[in-house]
């Protein structure tokens, strides 16, 4: 039964992913996921560097690796686990990173792979919520196999935190993805910009959305007293109607400038262009 569970879950990542069939190569550095990875590859030789795709059920085109699917059928292994042990050990990496901290998968890598570095690069905000990972530290310290060599969080408090149940040197670096980019105070050209909390389907997500009616309230207020145009940074690539509709019901009678998410957007440098920055929940008002 699990020999059959396992071989069906195989041909879904199949049919979904972007088979490659040359075997692949030594790298000096591989980086676990490819989300976010295009922050940190321009400072590094992409020759030396090799990205692990692990997405294939959600993320469409994902790079499969016939090579390695082959070694794990003809071994009757079909957990992403083993894929990931086979892959590293044919690559030989030295360094393995992410921007992607928050998965466990990655803490657990060092435990199978001890001979490289392992380093986590912390993307978004971390908080004690129910539905953050930092929220879960209890389960966590009960396993002995979660270790990461170094940890670049945002700042000392949160580094505190993953240190508490993730074994490794924690170097608080401030955010990388925004560090990356150049602050430029030149022209401002937002008078209000307001960066969106839409989050349709997130737990206990309309409870929180009533202890902010007052502020947006005082936002559509004071927009109209100092006769500032209200712009709101959208957060989504998907729903984007839908979140466009969700600010329309919240600022009714309050013309407002609507600026959706998108891969090329450049939110850093918009950012910079606002007069006043208002951010309720979000990783970017936190950077």
């Amino acid at each position: 039964m699990n020999f059959l569970k396992g071989l069906r879950a195989t041909l879904r990542i199949l049919l979904n992913a972007r088979i490659t069939f040359t075997k692949p190569q030594h790298k000096k550095i591989v980086i676990f996921d490819k989300e976010l990875s295009d922050f940190v590859t321009k400072y590094l030789d992409k020759k030396n560097v090799s990205i692990l795709d692990i997405r294939f059920t959600s993320n469409k085109g994902e790079d499969l690796n016939l090579y390695i699917l082959l070694k794990m059928l003809l071994s009757f292994k079909f957990s992403s686990s083993d894929y990931f042990k086979i892959y590293l050990n044919i690559v030989k990496p030295k360094l393995l990173l992410t921007l992607i901290d928050n998965t466990t998968t990655f803490w657990k890598l060092k435990s199978f792979y001890p001979k490289a570095k392992t380093m986590i690069i912390q993307n978004a905000f971390r908080g004690m919520v129910k539905f953050d990972v930092l929220a879960n530290i209890e389960t966590y310290k009960k396993n002995k196999n979660y270790m990461c060599d170094y940890i670049l969080t945002y700042n000392k408090v949160v580094g505190d935190k993953y240190k508490s149940f993730l074994k490794g040197e924690v170097v608080p670096i401030g955010s990388f993805r925004s560090n990356s980019v150049k602050i430029n105070n030149e022209s401002k050209i937002y008078d209000l910009l307001l960066v969106s909390m839409f989050k349709k389907n997130h737990s206990g997500y309309q409870e929180m959305l009533g202890n902010f009616i007052k502020l947006f309230n005082n936002i559509k207020k004071y927009s109209k007293e100092k006769n500032y145009k209200l712009n709101i940074l959208g957060s989504k690539t998907t729903e984007i109607e839908e979140e466009k509709a969700f600010y329309k019901d919240i600022f009714s009678n309050l013309e407002f400038n609507f600026i959706p998410q998108a891969k090329n957007r450049k939110t850093y440098e918009i950012v910079d262009k606002a007069k006043i920055l208002i951010s309720i929940d979000s990783s970017l008002g936190y950077e």
